[in-house]
């Protein structure tokens, strides 16, 4: 936290830090800002206790806090996961016929789905490559927070 002189004091420690400037005006030591910065409420705000991201990033925060209450991801097979994603896209408001997973991986906790993207000859994105992407994108979001992929017993790394 920055003080009325431009010093630099420990987020949380107002007690050491002295009030400069007219001493009618100043707080006292250890009373807490107010009045809130317009455009950032969150700022401004002392840090929580277990919140690294609270005096930081005040738009993260309880970020930690809300990672720590997700259930642990449960391990699931390669097919039984693509015969979810199968089932569960058509949840997805921009499923249209045709699109199918065909092979799933993990990369850094997050499923990356695979299939035909419907490229035109050229190479170049069609109407329903725009589709595809955000089919997988869904699908990806619904089930990383629920599994991972089981590790494989013939030693093939998956990254």
């Amino acid at each position: 936290m920055i003080d009325q002189t431009g010093q630099i004091s420990p987020a949380g420690n107002t007690d050491t830090a002295q009030p400069a400037g007219n001493p009618e005006t100043a707080k006292p030591a250890g009373s807490l800002e107010t009045s809130k910065p317009a455009g950032r409420p969150e700022e401004g705000r002392a840090a929580s206790p277990g919140d690294p991201f609270s005096g930081i990033f005040p738009e993260l925060a309880g970020a930690a806090r809300v990672e720590a209450m997700l259930p642990e991801r449960q391990p699931v097979p390669r097919e039984q996961l693509l015969r979810e994603a199968v089932s569960l896209m058509k949840e997805c408001n921009d499923y249209v016929d045709g699109i199918l997973p065909t092979d799933v991986r993990e990369r850094g906790g997050s499923f990356v789905f695979s299939g035909e993207y419907f490229l035109r000859e050229d190479g170049t994105p069609s109407e329903k490559t725009l589709a595809v992407f955000n089919v997988f994108r869904f699908l990806n979001q619904r089930l990383s927070r629920i599994y991972r992929l089981e590790e494989r017993d013939s030693g093939e790394s998956q990254s």
